[in-house]
């Protein structure tokens, strides 16, 4: 990870800005030079420093139904006492009469913090006077917040909202940007992509930090403020507080749950659950049964079949937030009162003759709506091996799931858990630091943003952040009153945790004023919805020629790839960002055209199989040669079969009346090599009294207890086997994708094998599996060059199976465990991609 050291320096510094060499209109010696300069929306620039330039003007791409922004930043050579733009209609380049209408258009001023102290362990983001707060431009106007100092960057940021109304096209006009009496013309390109986004994906709890309704610091805190603040954040930012107004009556909240059910926005909220108020702490940590049954049955009630109102529903056990382990028996005691409660309700429904009316179909749907409601719990990847499956959903902080290996750990935790709501999130706070994502004033804002593509990548079905609206400092035993504008900590030690806004009363605005922290996780929250948008586009046509479910990633992983690597963002430049975005775009509308081109691929051992489909009508070549292929509903499906000796690339050429209309070209699999398992290759070996044998190219390996009894050592000894290097031939594991392999437990007994890299007395943990007696698991453990950050002597290291050596018997003597056999086949490695 210490590469990513240089991330915001590389993004700050990579163009330096002599203000010379900036356009500028001539002026008088009363006002002198003034640069007006855009650079990239995604980068924070200081008040002093230098940036990349990309000239003076705005361009901006976007789909329907977004907002997205632009940044403009003036440096004048002497103290300007007013500064303004001023924006205007913009025209459609094609048709002049379609206008995109300025009232479409917001614009902010960037309002600086001064930061003295760093935030703990990030040393690579300056101190200075930084931007957070956008001051919409009318306030800073009436206020007399418009001045810019000499020398000093003052950053606006234009913001361009679209409907799905808005007709796709590039916009072009010009606006004027007014310093001291002198104007400066903007020219404005926006291109609007034909791609409209109807509404939200995913689910956010987003806490206010001081409870249901009150956000200490405005000067109404009552009902009515948060509920503008919740409609606010969920029209306007495109999250969801936690919990709904009026959730603190179980029938008045279920009636605001309909309230909003059908605006495109509303994705989720919490389901209140208190404990009893006891010092005794069994009783503390238990849940009030019949006030959580009156929040079901109230939501159930009020429910109609083509309205399950829990479908949007999850529950976050607070009181157990980031658990330790003096409590952890109360987490399986809690989640199991949920599913008691939930049963119950529902039982008594059925007794009461809810479903009297309603259609068996209809009866099932309302059944799975309330035992399948996520139960959320914080907690880390060292907790797992206590609480299991025990959690129904885990939310785990980010950098928890930086390696594949964890992440497998969550999925099969959700696995497990998925006829009961299981799910997996994440979550970012205090913790964790550069250069994993967060929302911290003293950092990058791309990280934060790209945090959302890693959450489409992996999988996971929510976001939490404590907290959104915390107005005052907890010093870690009380909470004291501060400025909310000009004091950046609201936790000691770290700057712009627990806040993403900023009181609105000050300048008159009934509601709360964003930060640049705040529109990231808004624009990031729309880059999700972009990838969700491609990814149910595939789903249609994969549905419309009976295909298999297609994987997006498919399609979206070289993105990833550019972008970060684990939970890292490894962008070196803001530029890179840009282009991504737009490339997705671009793919997103060549996926619209009418050829209705789809792509299914699996590899399985050293082979890639791939299937193409095509609309009636389209002829299609594969590297070069015309392919024949067989009907399929809606279409044309055609098959190519490759040997992945090396990697398998197709470029995909699809004709129309014997032209070529588009162009495509894939890696479906990267080059793959299989272990051979006999006597003569020796690609296996095994630990001091452990044996192996070959029969019918698999591996038979009884795992032996070893070590002289009453020493020290037996407890750190490990009964293993291991790949060879030489299996490897001249790979390394730091060279490699993957591994994966089948693992056979050939006992009758349940017993748990481990993975590990192990060079020399130095090792690193992978994963751990529970094999049951006569199980075959399949074992892949993928991004293994990725473990190079975690690992660093990963390429002088084998590839280890091993078992724990001995156990503790009731009078605390350590026993070997009996023999370990299992079964080894299937060997397979693939070499990192191009």
């Amino acid at each position: 990870m210490k590469k990513s050291s240089s991330i915001f320096l590389a993004m700050l510094l990579s163009v330096s800005i002599p203000l010379s060499a900036c356009s500028k209109k001539d002026t008088d010696d009363s006002v002198g030079a003034v640069a007006v300069q855009s650079t990239y929306n995604t980068l924070k620039v200081m008040q002093t420093a230098e940036f990349p330039a990309l000239g003076q003007r705005l361009d901006v791409c976007m789909a329907k139904g977004e907002t997205e922004g632009g940044q403009l930043i003036v440096t004048p050579e002497k103290d300007v006492k007013s500064v303004s733009l001023s924006v205007s209609d913009l025209r459609l380049k094609t048709d002049e009469s379609v206008v995109f209408s300025k009232e479409n258009i917001q614009v902010y001023f960037q309002k600086y913090l001064h930061i003295t102290d760093k935030t703990n362990d990030n040393e690579n983001y300056p101190v200075g006077y930084t931007p957070d707060m956008l001051l919409p431009q009318e306030q800073a106007v009436a206020y007399g917040e418009n001045t810019v100092g000499a020398k000093k960057n003052q950053g606006l940021t234009v913001e361009f909202t679209t409907t799905a109304e808005t007709v796709a096209g590039e916009y072009t006009g010009t606006f004027s940007l007014v310093a001291d009496g002198q104007s400066y013309a903007i020219p404005v390109t926006l291109q609007v992509y034909d791609i409209t986004l109807d509404g939200v994906n995913g689910m956010t709890c987003m806490c206010t930090g001081n409870g249901v309704y009150s956000m200490t610091g405005e000067y109404d805190t009552t009902s009515a403020m948060y509920e503008t603040y919740f409609e606010t954040s969920m029209n306007e930012y495109k999250f969801m507080l936690e919990y709904v107004p009026n959730s603190l009556n179980p029938v008045a909240m279920a009636d605001t749950v309909v309230k909003y059910w059908d605006n495109p926005n509303f994705t989720s909220y919490n389901i209140p659950t208190r404990t009893y108020s006891s010092g005794d702490m069994d009783l503390a940590n238990t849940i009030m049964p019949g006030e959580l049954y009156e929040y079901f049955r109230a939501l159930m009630v009020k429910s109609t079949s083509d309205m399950l109102l829990l479908d949007k529903a999850y529950i976050y056990l607070k009181f157990l937030d980031e658990v330790k382990p003096a409590r952890y028996k109360y987490v399986g005691e809690a989640v199991d009162d949920v599913y008691e409660i939930a049963d119950k309700v529902y039982d008594d429904l059925v007794k009461d003759g809810f479903f009297d009316e309603h259609s068996e179909e209809e009866r099932l749907a309302f059944e799975k709506s309330i035992k399948n409601v996520p139960i959320l719990l914080t907690a880390d990847i060292t907790q797992v091996d206590s609480l299991g499956s025990n959690v129904n959903s885990y939310c785990v902080r980010i950098d928890g799931v930086h390696t594949s290996v964890n992440r497998d750990v969550y999925d099969e935790v959700e696995k497990t858990n998925s006829e009961r709501g299981g799910e997996t999130w994440f979550y970012t706070c205090e913790q964790p630091r550069y250069p994993m994502p967060t929302h911290h004033i003293d950092d990058a804002l791309l990280p934060s943003r790209v945090m959302r593509w890693m959450q489409m990548d992996y999988g996971w079905e929510g976001y939490l952040y404590w907290a959104t609206f915390s107005y005052t400092l907890w010093t870690g035993s009380q909470t004291v009153v501060v400025d909310p504008y000009e004091d950046p900590q609201r936790f000691p030690g770290v700057n712009g945790d627990g806040y993403l806004a900023y009181p609105g009363k000050k300048y008159g605005v009934n509601s709360f004023l964003p930060s640049l922290r705040l529109t990231t996780f808004r624009d990031g929250q729309e880059d999700y919805d972009l990838l969700r948008y491609f990814e149910n586009l595939l789903r249609e046509k994969a549905n419309a020629y009976g295909a298999e479910q297609v994987d997006a990633s498919l399609y979206l992983q070289d993105f990833y790839d550019k972008l970060y690597l684990g939970t890292v963002c490894t962008l070196e430049d803001c530029g890179v960002f840009e282009s991504v975005r737009k490339d997705l775009f671009e793919l997103i509308t060549k996926h619209q055209s009418p050829t209705k081109f789809l792509l299914t691929s699996k590899t399985e051992g050293k082979t890639a199989q791939s299937e193409i489909y095509l609309a009636d009508g389209y002829a299609l070549e594969l590297n070069g040669e015309a392919q024949t292929g067989v009907a399929c509903t809606g279409g044309t499906r055609y098959t190519l079969v490759q040997d992945l000796n090396e990697n398998a690339k197709i470029s995909i050429q699809i004709l129309k009346d014997g032209k070529v209309v588009e162009s495509h070209v894939f890696t479906v699999g990267n080059k793959t090599e299989q272990i051979a398992l006999n006597e003569t290759t020796n690609a296996l070996y095994v630990s001091e009294t452990s044996e192996i044998s070959y029969q019918d190219g698999n591996a038979n390996v009884t795992l032996k207890s070893y070590g002289e009894a009453g020493s020290k050592d037996i407890l750190f000894l490990n009964p293993t086997v291991g790949i060879s290097a030489s299996a490897l031939g001249d790979a390394k594991l730091g060279d490699l994708e993957k591994i994966e392999l089948d693992i056979t437990n050939a006992t009758d007994e349940t017993f748990t094998v481990s993975i590990r890299f192990k060079v020399s007395a130095s090792s690193y943990k992978l994963i751990s599996y529970e094999l049951q007696a006569g199980e075959t698991k399949r074992i892949c453990i993928d991004k293994l060059y990725a473990y190079k950050e975690e690992f660093s002597r990963l390429n002088q290291a084998t590839f280890e199976i091993y078992t724990d050596n001995v156990f503790a018997d009731e009078q605390g003597n350590y026993v070997k465990y009996p023999d370990r056999k299992l079964i080894l086949s299937n060997v397979y490695y693939t070499y990192k991609g191009e």
